[in-house]
């Protein structure tokens, strides 16, 4: 019987694979390359073959998408402040509204005040002016101290 003889490359020599290839011949698992190869292949943008019009027009396309999104952002902050306002101004009536319905009673004996249950304390208000809506409200004489 005649036996037949591979050849096998020696221990420690080097194959050469085809640049498409795996060394395991595996396609679905990928080939390991340096960073710098990758930019280079991914962006495409070396510097030498982009000519001058190209990368003007993008930088004007850039310039515009950037005000776009200028004027977006300036656009929905007046959309909150407007909103804002139109909330103050509806706390504010309300505020006047409520304050035109009330009636009151005038405390002339202050000293009354220690005499009074738990109960006819919590009823006593205080008149103050509303630093934010510049509107007169009824607030309760205790809180607030500090």
């Amino acid at each position: 019987m005649e036996e037949m003889s591979v050849d096998k490359p020696e221990k420690g020599a080097y194959t050469k694979v085809a640049m498409g290839k795996n060394n395991s011949n595996r396609p679905w698992k990928s080939r390991n390359q340096s960073q710098k190869s990758l930019k280079q292949r991914v962006s495409g943008t070396s510097g030498l073959g982009t000519d001058w019009k190209k990368k003007s027009q993008e930088r004007m396309k850039l310039k515009i998408i950037k005000e776009r999104e200028k004027e977006m952002k300036e656009q929905k902050k007046a959309e909150i402040m407007a909103m804002k306002e139109a909330r103050l101004e509806k706390e504010k009536r309300k505020a006047e509204n409520e304050f035109k319905n009330t009636t009151f009673q005038k405390l002339s004996n202050p000293n009354k005040i220690k005499t009074m249950s738990k109960k006819q304390l919590r009823n006593i208000k205080k008149l103050q002016i509303n630093p934010k809506t510049g509107v007169k409200e009824l607030v309760s004489p205790w809180t607030g101290k500090k």
